[in-house]
């Protein structure tokens, strides 16, 4: 839990008047001219936010408290100054203080209002949008909650937390800000917004007024998300009464899917609601004109012109093939059975899980699930009508979790270099250039290892005082013999031989006897074939080791050049004074064969 401030800047905080999802707001005075303000919080950064984002959420925050700065209205809050923390992770906007309460608690209040009670309101909430509007500014958030009514009855529009410019350049689509019961179509699936989302929201917001219900009501965001994208809204009515056929003309059009559909600005919406409360005398509650359909639910079928009567024979024709189409019609439905009156509560259903899918997919991509977030939105690809949305939700899914599975392996793999384990190094390095995010980091982890088996191999000659022979001998001639050591009174080791035939060209062996590393050699078997020419050719080459006495493990590595390692295990007895063979034929590719004489 933050402790709220004393003091900001020349502010000198009185008390926390509430919080929101886009911050807390506290009482403040300002010292230097004697007035009270508001101070509303906002974080560029948090536990989960790294520099660059912190960077754009800085940006995009002050420079949208610089526009709406600009923003000179009775009917919209004043902001007055901004205020950036020492620590560079927050800033306080400074407000005008208004004393009032929400819209939302005097509905509550007072119930639905009367067409002439809500006229005068939204006039003054469209005088404000529309001053919003010409300023290349969206709300994007207007709500009851978000309009002040203050004693006089003059009403403000506050919390400008996630206005933003119409300037695409300066906005996220995939962000989506707002309440979900105001937000329009557009604005839900993430489609670049102008002043009409907001002329939705204020159509919303009248609706709510008039019934005392919201148009797209749901118990989750899901449900409501998909109502206000794929359903019209539910019918607005008052205990029970349809509003005047007139009303619900307004508010449909208002809360019309297609932006084109709507009112153009919120000054045509509020003068529309204006004409109503003026001819209210004439639309009585009690009037039940028919809902206009063509908005509501179903469109009815467009009327066709009237045709001249024909003659009796063409009638009679006529009639006939009129018989024959309907017997077609309830073949096909007897054939079909009720599977067609499931169809439209069958696509509904895809619909909505189509929703539920994207926003949990959306909720596991944040949360730093990518790989999960990929199965939901392959899944939601399946429900879409249209794919393709799911698709690049899905293709950015697996990137992201390509990138981590890269990060995490890379990680292992740097972890088994420092430990000298170069055979798990390259098997993991095989397994990140197989995936575009690991192919760069593979490709550096890969020229470490070749470094260290150099310095390794290097160090081994020294050390050795006589150095295995050369690895040129093919496969077809016997393996160069390695005289056997002469066993002498009181020797208490036995001598392993590790005889290497290879048909790859490049690799490195590792040999364990039980879980102590005894040998990790590289081999490259190559003739040269011209100047800057080289090509691959069979190879072997053998060594002796001590081993103590007894009943041993033996386990053998190889990882071969461009294929994944292979592994053969073994055991065997060796005794003090005695000599056993360990064959190992590499081929190009699969298993090795390994043999113990």
């Amino acid at each position: 839990m933050m402790t709220a401030p004393t003091a900001i800047g020349r502010y000198e905080v009185l008390r926390e008047l509430g919080k929101g999802a886009m911050g807390t707001v506290y009482l403040a005075r300002d010292t230097a001219l004697e007035r009270l303000v508001a101070l509303k919080t906002f974080r560029f950064a948090g536990a989960e936010t790294d520099l660059e984002d912190s960077a754009v959420n800085r940006r995009r925050t002050l420079r949208e408290a610089q526009r709406a700065g600009v923003l000179s209205h009775p009917n919209v809050i004043t902001i007055f100054d901004l205020v950036e923390a020492e620590s560079g992770s927050s800033a306080y906007i400074v407000m005008e203080y208004v004393e009032g309460t929400g819209l939302d608690a005097r509905l509550r209040q007072s119930g639905p209002l009367t067409l002439a009670q809500a006229a005068p309101l939204v006039a003054q909430i469209a005088s404000a949008l529309d001053h919003l509007h010409a300023r290349g500014i969206v709300h994007r958030d207007v709500k009851p909650g978000n309009v002040l009514v203050t004693e006089d009855g003059r009403l403000k529009i506050t919390d400008f937390g996630v206005a933003r410019t119409e300037d695409p350049a300066h906005t996220l689509d995939s962000e989506i800000y707002g309440t979900p019961y105001y937000m329009s179509p557009e604005q839900i699936q993430g489609q670049p917004l102008d002043g009409r989302s907001d002329v939705f929201s204020l159509g919303v917001l009248i609706y709510e007024m008039l019934t005392g219900r919201r148009p797209f009501p749901g118990t989750t965001v899901a449900e409501v998300a998909h109502r206000i994208v794929y359903e019209p809204g539910a019918e607005p009515t008052v205990d029970g009464k349809p509003l005047p056929g007139a009303a619900q003309e307004v508010l449909a059009k208002a809360l019309a899917k297609d932006p084109a559909e709507r009112f153009a600005t919120a000054g045509a919406l509020a003068t529309a609601v204006q004409q109503l409360a003026e001819g209210s005398a004439r639309l009585e509650l009690g009037d039940t004109t028919a809902f206009p359909r063509s908005r509501w639910g179903t469109s009815p079928p467009p009327r066709r012109p009237a045709l001249p009567r024909p003659p009796l024979v063409l009638a009679a024709a006529l009639a006939l093939v009129l018989v024959l189409v309907a017997a077609g019609v309830a073949y096909v439905r007897w054939q079909r059975g009720p599977q067609r009156g499931h169809a439209d509560g069958e696509l509904q259903a895809r619909q909505i899980g189509y929703v539920k899918l994207v926003t949990e997919g959306r909720r596991l991509l944040d949360t730093g699930d990518p790989q999960g977030a990929a199965l939901l939105f392959q899944a939601a690809e399946g429900l879409a009508i249209d794919p393709a949305g799911a698709r690049r939700l899905r293709d950015e899914a697996e990137h992201r979790a390509e990138e981590q599975g890269a990060h995490l392996q890379l990680l292992d793999a740097r972890q088994a270099l420092s430990a000298g384990r170069y055979d798990e190094v390259i098997a993991t390095a095989r397994q990140m250039m197989a995936t575009r995010s690991g192919r760069e980091k593979a490709e550096g982890v890969l020229a470490d290892v070749q470094d260290a088996l150099a310095r390794s191999a290097a160090a081994a000659a020294v050390a050795r005082p006589a150095p295995p022979p050369s690895p040129l001998a093919p496969i077809p001639a016997p393996i160069a013999a390695v005289p056997t050591p002469t066993p002498l009174p009181g020797v208490d080791y036995g001598v392993l031989r590790v005889e290497l035939r290879s048909q790859a060209p490049k690799g490195v062996l590792t040999v364990w006897v039980d879980d102590r590393q005894v040998l990790r050699e590289p081999f490259e078997f190559y003739q040269r074939d011209g100047l800057f020419r080289r090509r691959p050719v069979p190879g072997s080459w053998a060594t002796d080791l001590t081993v103590k006495p007894g009943r041993h493990a033996l386990r053998v590595l190889v990882a071969r050049s461009g294929e994944k390692a292979v592994v053969a295990t073994l055991e065997t007895p060796i005794e003090a004074g005695t000599l056993r063979t360990l064959s190992i034929l590499v081929p190009p590719a699969g298993d090795l064969q390994v043999e113990l004489r």
